[in-house]
Formats: C-alpha cells, sequence, structure tokens
C-alpha cells in the first residue's frame, strides 16, 4: 500500500462547516488534527474533545505564532478571510478557505494580484468541483460532446429558516456576509457552468434580488434571479431562493447544439439526452465531495499534487455574483470582466 504524507492540519472556525470539515480531517488517515481555534473557548473545545484534537487557540495570530501546522483551514465569516489568509501566508503556511475568497469582489482582486509569484498554496473550497457526476459534466461539456454550447440553467430552489441566521448573525448582514443566497448557495452550482464553458467568460450579467420570506428582518437576498452572457454570446440563466417550499434538488441543465446534460443533485449520476458520451459513466458516485477536496487539498501540499480550486480560480464566479449584485441595485445589465485561469 502506498505510504502518503501527513499533513499537519489546523482548523479555524468551530461551528457549522469547520466541525464538518474537522471530523473529514480526523477520519482521513492522512491528515493529523493538530489544533482548533475560535473566538468561542466553548466551540473549540467542544471540538477538540470530540476529536482528541490537543491544542486549542483562541486567538488567529497566537496560532499561527506557536502552532506547529503544515496548514490551516480557514471556515469563519466571509469579511475576515482577506486579512486571514494574508496573515497565513506571510507565515509561509498554506491556506485551505471555505467560499467565498471574500466578502467582495474588491478586496477579492486586491488579493489575488497580492499572491501573484507568492509560492505559498491557497486553495478556496469551491468542493463541488470533487462531485464525480459534476467533473464529468465539466469534462463532456469542455470536451464538445454536446456540440456548440447555446445556454445553461442553474436552478437553487433552498429553503433556510430563521434559526440559519439566528445562529449566525453575520450572515445577516451585506458587510460581513457580502450577499445572501446568491454568494453563499448559488455560488458553487454558476462555479461549475463557468468551469464548463471554459474557455468562453462572462462578459456582463443583468440581476435581480428581493427578500420575500425575511422581510425587514436581514440586509442580504433570499431571493435571486440573473442572466449571464458570454463573451461569445451564449446564457446562463440563474436563479436561487432560500425562500423555496418545500425545498427541491439543486438543477442544472446545460443546452448544446446536439444534446442536453441535467445535472439534480436528487439523482446519481447525469442525464444526457441526445448524447452518450464515454466519459458519462467515468465516475464513481460514492465519492463525498468535501472529503475529496480536503484529501486533494493535502495532496497539493505534501506532494504537489494540482489542487482544482486555487486562488485565482475562485475569482470569476465572485466578480460574476458582484455583477448580478451591481445590477440589482442600478437595472441594468453590467459589465462583467475577468481573467481566464
Amino acid at each position: 500500500m502506498e505510504t502518503k504524507s501527513l499533513l499537519k492540519l489546523g482548523i479555524v472556525g468551530c461551528q457549522g462547516i469547520g466541525a464538518h470539515m474537522a471530523r473529514l480531517a480526523a477520519a482521513n488517515p492522512n491528515i493529523l488534527l493538530a489544533a482548533c481555534c475560535d473566538v468561542s473557548e466553548a466551540n473549540a473545545r467542544r471540538l477538540a474533545q470530540a476529536l482528541d484534537v490537543q491544542q486549542i487557540y483562541l486567538d488567529y495570530d497566537i496560532l499561527l505564532a506557536e502552532a506547529s501546522l503544515d496548514a490551516i483551514y480557514i471556515a469563519t465569516p466571509h469579511f475576515l478571510h482577506d486579512d486571514m489568509i494574508r496573515k497565513a501566508v506571510r507565515y509561509d503556511l498554506p491556506v485551505l478557505c471555505e467560499k467565498p475568497i471574500t466578502e467582495s469582489a474588491t478586496s477579492a482582486v486586491a488579493l489575488v494580484e497580492s499572491l501573484k509569484g507568492n509560492t505559498v498554496k491557497v486553495g478556496i473550497n469551491y468542493q463541488r468541483r470533487y462531485d464525480p457526476a459534476l467533473d464529468a459534466l465539466i469534462r463532456v461539456v469542455r470536451q464538445g460532446y454536446l456540440g456548440a454550447f447555446r445556454y445553461a440553467r442553474i436552478n437553487v430552489p433552498w429553503e433556510r429558516e430563521w434559526d440559519y441566521f439566528s445562529s449566525s448573525a453575520w450572515h445577516t448582514s451585506i458587510a460581513k456576509a457580502g450577499g445572501g443566497t446568491l454568494i453563499t448557495q448559488a455560488s458553487h452550482y454558476l462555479d461549475i457552468v463557468l468551469q464548463a464553458l471554459l474557455p468562453d467568460s462572462v462578459a456582463e450579467g443583468f440581476g435581480v434580488t428581493d427578500r420575500l420570506k425575511f422581510q425587514g428582518r436581514i440586509e442580504v437576498e433570499d431571493f435571486s434571479m440573473g442572466i449571464l452572457r458570454t463573451t461569445a454570446g451564449r446564457y446562463i440563466e440563474l436563479c436561487s431562493s432560500m425562500a423555496a417550499h418545500p425545498q427541491q434538488p439543486v438543477r442544472i441543465e446545460i443546452y448544446g447544439e446536439d444534446g442536453t446534460a441535467i445535472f439534480d443533485d436528487s439523482r446519481e449520476g447525469i442525464e444526457w439526452l441526445g448524447v452518450q458520451p464515454p466519459e458519462a459513466t467515468a465516475f464513481s458516485v460514492a465519492v463525498d465531495a468535501m472529503a475529496a477536496s480536503l484529501e486533494a487539498f493535502r495532496a497539493w501540499v505534501c506532494e504537489g499534487i494540482p489542487y482544482k480550486i486555487p486562488i485565482a480560480s475562485a475569482l470569476p464566479v465572485l466578480l460574476c455574483i458582484d455583477g448580478l449584485y451591481r445590477s440589482s441595485v442600478n437595472g441594468q445589465f453590467e459589465d462583467i470582466r475577468y481573467p481566464l485561469v
């Protein structure tokens, strides 16, 4: 059996997705969960005790200065990402950060620019790229099995209750979260479509946002719709909601000249209409995308195997979301330009 390098990992943010990723790290024989860090001692201690982690930190700066780590995973409110990533890089410490890069496109662009030429590895956890079905979708579209791309539709009809916001109040704030359902939920699936359409890229977008369920209680949107137009004159339609009842499966439809691909996250695999690509069966549905993303990050840090979402690769989706937000304010199409990565 092949022996893989062990990654000593610190978890920053010990609730919600951070706790989930910590459990995945603890279950990975190639990762040593070495430290838990949270501003809440109760949160840090609870997770550390559950997973037998020896080091607990309440101060991120002290963690960076004192803990003997190979990398850190950041699962903190969006507005903290920028400063935390920059500090870790100054310690030459590789980072896997939850999406988005930061709460705003402006700060994300500045951060990505500042890291150009820096060899410290920084990845953003758009883990859906490690979903086997969606990986197959990206490959099939890029390889032209659907023929020339015409348009795509993305629908994220989710439901959230008030405890989603009351348990993490920063989710209600535009300044701290950057937005609501678009940046937090829809961005995962828009990222997949953008990857599938490369080398085409988005040129402009028109969006609307609203609060259909939590009027007067949150600043961010719980509903959004948008149209993105690519440089090649093709289209992406996007609808995302926290107000659907009951919640429905996420659906991605990609329409090409020769066939159609449909992803429905309540079913296994991809439905192919009009075509049957050979890659359609070249994946296992038993893979957990979060676990796969974490293991891929470990392999990137320890063995130099490329990770699918280095920080610059996560910038296009944030710039598209930013364009839809700007459009929702001024009521017109907004330019969206980003470098191909």
